[in-house]
């Protein structure tokens, strides 16, 4: 319990952007996470890589916003969007949004076999993998009539990212 409390303030970071990105992409409607589930997402999560270096790692997918300390794509193969946001000219989070009726939370947690989960906090499932310095979420959320799964990835611990 006092290890989910301690990394709740990264996580609400995490939901703030997926609240942030719903709002302003409402009309948009390497390194890969392939898994034994058969599900896979592709998403970067190389912590402290600039923005130059994602933009050429995301190169196959559709830029819909690119902002100074941000870039949102549109998503493949079920993801509605996949977003970056960057703090000091290094990846700080990403964050991947896929409309609920194109997967299942269960297709979702297997994603994190390899992570401890912490437990639940407000809605939030949240896992820790101190292997890969990564801290990450599972959370449902509404936008308009839509319902998304949002999850989000972060760097566990700053420190320890090149």
């Amino acid at each position: 319990m006092l290890a989910m409390n301690k990394y709740f303030a990264k996580i609400l970071g995490l939901v703030t952007m997926a609240a942030f990105i719903l709002i302003i992409f409402s009309r948009c409607s390497d390194s890969r996470r392939p898994h034994s589930s058969g599900y896979s997402l592709f998403v970067c999560t190389e912590w402290g890589a600039s923005k130059s270096e994602v933009l050429d790692i995301m190169k196959s997918y559709e830029t819909n916003a690119d902002e100074n300390d941000f870039i949102c794509y549109t998503g493949k193969n079920n993801v509605q969007t996949i977003s970056y946001q960057f703090q000091d000219d290094g990846l700080q989070s990403s964050l991947v949004m896929i409309p609920e009726d194109k997967t299942t939370k269960a297709s979702l947690q297997a994603l994190f076999n390899r992570y401890e989960y912490l437990g639940e906090k407000d809605g939030m499932e949240i896992y820790v993998s101190n292997t890969e310095n990564t801290m990450a979420a599972i959370t449902r959320t509404i936008s308009g009539n839509a319902i998304y799964y949002a999850i989000g990835y972060t760097v566990l611990n700053t420190q320890n990212h090149l």
